[in-house]
């Protein structure tokens, strides 16, 4: 009987911990299968659609750019020296006439007050002469002196004259040169390039750096046949590839009628600098043609992603949004023509899309004609 016991305490407990263990299994099961089903529930909000249509429009050509600076200044030293002082630091903003790096300027200072004393004193000597030589002048044509003693004298004062002049020649060239050991900014701008820093050794000539003004622009590089019909004052739209729901009006400004390799012709365009665009972005530029085509053309703000890599998500026949790759083709107003991707009346969402994810349905949305 004791036997008996000993071999059922163990089975009991074994008993015990499987079905504590089925239990607790169980449990898990119904809640990641509860996880599921929310998962599959409706999403609660309200998305904005519309439907890809194919539309007669008038011809939009489009080119891509640059927004660039207006001006690019590369910054030289005109002497040799010490850099004492810099400005030069990339990102640094700096304004016209501003000094942004100094080279140590004492020897010429000191050279400078020197020629400073000199001319004080062949001033002095020169006013001497002068007084002298018209002195003597008078005398002569009184007769109280001879010609070789009025000849002295006026080579006497011409002698004083050159010197002085030379003088003033020294002292010009010596402010000009502690002059030179300051760098201006030519323009109010950026640094977008350091090459020096305090303390190193320059010669004339040394490249320290680059400013960009604070004037944007955009470059744009056209076939014939649109330079042909561009005109200076003429608006055009820009489409920044980074803003592709926000057009910005530009003004062509420069037309440059000098062909590149490609046979393309440059076109400079202004906009507004209060525009968040900075050097580098790339946009693209519509220009207006009188020519009428049919395109499947769905919203700018249907679109993920930018013009390199376009994706939009639609809406399927179940509900649920489902992402798409599509292919460009021109940019129209504030419409964009679909080559590739999508077919005329998919549902195409163009609002809440930071909101859905795909696979979950939505349990609302509203079709905006």
């Amino acid at each position: 009987m004791k036997q008996i016991k000993s071999y059922l305490v163990p089975i009991l407990v074994l008993a015990g911990v499987i079905t504590l263990i089925v239990d607790t299994l169980s449990k898990n099961t119904n809640k990641a299968n509860d996880e599921i089903k929310a998962e599959q529930k409706e999403i609660p909000f309200i998305v904005n659609a519309t439907y890809a249509k194919n539309s007669l429009h008038k011809t939009i050509l489009h080119f891509h750019g640059q927004v660039e600076p207006r001006n690019t200044f590369t910054l030289y030293s005109e002497v040799e020296g010490k850099v004492i002082q810099s400005a030069i630091i990339l990102g640094n903003k700096v304004n016209k006439g501003q000094n942004i790096l100094s080279i140590d300027a004492s020897l010429r200072s000191a050279n400078k007050n020197i020629l400073e004393q000199n001319i004080r004193k062949a001033q002095l000597d020169y006013d001497i002469a002068k007084n002298n030589f018209i002195r003597y002048k008078n005398l002569l044509q009184n007769g109280n002196t001879s010609t070789a003693e009025y000849e002295n004298v006026k080579a006497q004062f011409d002698a004083a004259e050159v010197q002085l002049k030379v003088g003033e020649q020294q002292l010009q060239t010596a402010k000009i040169q502690v002059n030179q050991t300051k760098v201006i900014a030519p323009s109010s701008g950026v640094i977008v390039e350091k090459k020096v820093n305090q303390g190193e050794y320059v010669q004339p000539g040394t490249p320290l750096g680059t400013l960009i003004d604070n004037v944007l622009i955009v470059k744009c590089f056209v076939p014939d046949y649109v330079y042909l019909k561009a005109k200076k004052g003429q608006q055009v739209e820009i489409w920044a590839d980074a803003f592709p729901e926000k057009p910005i009006l530009g003004t062509i400004q420069t037309l440059v009628p000098n062909a590149n390799e490609s046979k393309l012709y440059l076109i400079e365009i202004s906009f507004s600098s209060k525009d968040e665009l900075f050097a580098g972005n790339g946009v693209q530029v519509m220009f207006p043609n009188d020519n009428k085509s049919t395109s499947l053309l769905i919203p700018r703000t249907a679109l993920l992603g930018d013009f390199n890599n376009p994706s939009v998500y639609i809406i399927n026949s179940n509900k649920q949004p489902e992402k798409k790759s599509i292919v460009l083709g021109k940019a129209i107003e504030n419409f964009v023509e679909v080559t590739k991707g999508l077919k005329e009346n998919d549902l195409v969402i163009t609002n809440g899309q930071s909101n859905i994810e795909p696979g979950k349905v939505l349990s609302d949305f509203k079709i905006v004609q």
